[in-house]
């Protein structure tokens, strides 16, 4: 009996260990409003494609944000595949993707960050607070990078953690080591680019329903061919604006080869 009785007792802790954890990580995830769906665009979003987004049927809210891979150095010359997402509000905080302040304070200036490390305690200890970290030459994009952000160094003034790093495997990326060991979250006038590469996109009603459950993987799959149609609309738009931006860089080129050329041929 005392047999059969442990055995019942551990299966029934079994069967109750998986759905407890689907309502942990469903309640976690609705605590700090992270994103029900995140486009990305290769040749970047404007505020009129956050504004299409939003104004899509079935979407609460959508933000734009930018995010950005890159090698960054410690003050002890140690380097960091980072992702840099310059998201945060002039308060410090962000609207979407909220995170828990483990130390530290939020930033004040577009020059200061806060870190989460994604390899835990394989690189704990390797940032503290105070430290500056500098974008390292050594990313193939360097010259870009640097034109790109405020400036080519940030203040360590706080440690958090963000639903958006919650996995044990260190995210993809394309530069530094191929995966990400530690995520800065920064102002979003950090990153001087007028575009957004995401559009974070929070569902109507999705916070009311199970993130593991049938009803919410019906609600994102509806949601996500109304925004599939406008993204088909909206990449058309975006596709002329740029080859416009191009053709009037190209004029503007070509001016000056040719005030040049009359200047030369004064001479």
């Amino acid at each position: 009996m005392f047999i059969v009785a442990l055995g019942s007792g551990f299966m029934a802790g079994l069967a109750a260990t998986s759905p407890d954890m689907h309502a942990t990580a469903d309640r976690y995830m609705d605590d700090y409003r992270m994103y029900d769906i995140d486009l990305k665009s290769l040749l970047g979003f404007t505020g009129d494609d956050v504004a299409a987004v939003r104004n899509t049927e079935g979407v609460e809210t959508a933000v734009g944000g930018k995010t950005i891979d890159a090698v960054l150095l410690t003050p002890h010359n140690d380097s960091h595949t980072c992702r840099v997402y310059a998201s945060l509000g002039k308060d410090g905080s962000p609207e979407l993707n909220g995170f828990v302040l483990k130390s530290g304070r939020l930033p004040e200036n577009p020059g200061e960050c806060l870190v989460q490390i994604t390899h835990g305690k394989y690189l704990g200890g390797s940032v503290e607070e105070g430290d500056r970290i500098t974008l390292s030459r050594d990313n193939e994009n360097y010259d870009t990078l640097k034109k790109n952000f405020a400036s080519e160094s940030l203040t360590v003034v706080g440690f958090v953690e963000s639903p958006l790093c919650i996995s044990v495997t260190a995210e993809p990326t394309t530069v530094g080591t191929g995966s990400i060991s530690m995520n800065v979250y920064t102002m979003e006038d950090y990153c001087l680019s007028s575009v957004y590469t995401d559009i974070y996109v929070i569902a109507e009603g999705a916070a009311e329903l199970d993130t593991f459950g049938d009803d919410y993987a019906a609600l994102i799959d509806s949601l996500e061919k109304r925004l599939s149609t406008v993204g088909k609309e909206r990449a058309v738009i975006r596709a002329d604006e740029v080859k416009k931006q191009y053709a009037s860089a190209a004029g503007s080129v070509e001016k000056l080869r040719n005030a040049a050329s009359d200047a030369v041929e004064k001479r």
